[in-house]
């Protein structure tokens, strides 16, 4: 399953940036938005997924603006 995410990934634009050697784990940086996501299968055969984000606020609200 994996391997078919990476060439989903790619296929996407996406930069793969690692993968682990046994091919459980996937690393890669979405583009053009730049964030972290990972893919991976844990013991047990559990579907593992992260990934940040550029698009959440801080505060988890947007910031007060002076503009109405």
């Amino acid at each position: 399953m994996i391997a078919e995410v990476k060439a989903n990934w790619k296929s996407q634009g996406h930069h793969i940036q690692a993968e682990s050697e046994n091919g459980l784990q996937l690393y890669g940086r979405s583009r053009p938005d730049d964030f972290y996501i990972t893919i991976g299968r844990s013991e047990g055969d559990v579907l593992t997924l992260g990934s940040t984000s550029t698009c959440l606020w801080p505060n988890g609200t947007p910031e007060p603006s002076s503009t109405p």
